[in-house]
């Protein structure tokens, strides 16, 4: 039995998804965080990231915990005179 909540307790995500810079993670709830320990990210747990205004988001918006880590591309936001918002 401790085996088996160790494993599930190493694919949780332990740290939050990686902040960006012009940006931020959008939240539509939070029923994927682990009960009691709000630090801590259920497996495929999927968080959409959005840019401020006048940004432009640069590769996928989103983030999924994957075997206890958030996905290696992390987005970004670029400046773009075009974008009002995302």
């Amino acid at each position: 039995m401790f085996h088996l909540l160790q494993f599930r307790s190493t694919m949780a995500c332990t740290t939050g998804p990686p902040a960006i810079e012009n940006g931020y993670v959008s939240f539509s709830s939070l029923h994927n965080v682990t009960e009691n320990t709000p630090n801590v990210w259920k497996q495929w747990t999927t968080l959409t990231y959005k840019c401020f205004r006048f940004y432009a988001l640069v590769d996928s918006a989103t983030q999924t915990c994957s075997a206890g880590k958030w996905g290696d591309t992390v987005p970004r936001c670029e400046y773009s005179r075009t974008t009002k918002s995302s």
